[in-house]
């Protein structure tokens, strides 16, 4: 049997609170080793008080014209 199935015939044996918190902990797991990952072949952007500005504005500017495109669509 493999560790994938393993993994799915505990999970299912668990109570459906606790299931959830183990599937949760594992994303985050996942999550965090795709981060460390990234990390470790220099794929990051590193931000001080003077370019976290920039970085403000830009999201705040990406989200806007998202909201603004969604206010656009036709409804259905």
């Amino acid at each position: 049997m493999s560790a994938k199935e393993d993994l799915h015939r505990l999970v299912d044996s668990l109570p459906e609170a606790q299931a959830a918190r183990l599937l949760d902990e594992l994303m985050l797991r996942s999550e965090l080793d795709h981060a460390d990952e990234q990390l470790a072949r220099g794929e990051f952007s590193e931000y001080d008080e003077t370019t976290i500005q920039g970085l403000a504005e830009a999201v705040k500017a990406r989200g806007r014209a998202r909201l603004a495109e969604e206010r656009n669509k036709p409804v259905r």
